[in-house]
């Protein structure tokens, strides 16, 4: 799979691996969790680290791009990604 172009390959050495997207529609990324959109079909994703943002591949497409997150135990989810954690977050929240 091939990085978005311009991206990796402008700016240097990146980490690529493989993650497990977990029941929860998120993955792990450096003790922070990104969504992946409610249609991956994939439990497995293959997830670039670059400098200034997280992309999430799924059978060579880029359906997720995030920024990194500071710190750790934060989560990203994206406009349209995982409805049911932001509903189950905004609930929590408001107790």
């Amino acid at each position: 799979m091939a990085p978005r172009a311009g991206s990796s390959e402008r700016f240097g050495a990146h980490r690529s691996r493989l993650l497990y997207v977990g029941h929860d529609g998120l993955v792990s990324v450096g003790g922070n969790y990104d969504s992946v959109p409610d249609c991956a079909r994939r439990r497995v994703l293959e997830v670039h680290s670059l400098a200034h943002e997280v992309q999430i591949f799924e059978d060579g497409q880029l359906p997720a791009v995030h920024p990194v997150l500071e710190g750790r135990r934060r989560s990203s989810v994206l406009p349209g990604h995982r409805q049911l954690h932001r509903i189950i977050h905004h609930a929590i929240d408001r107790d």
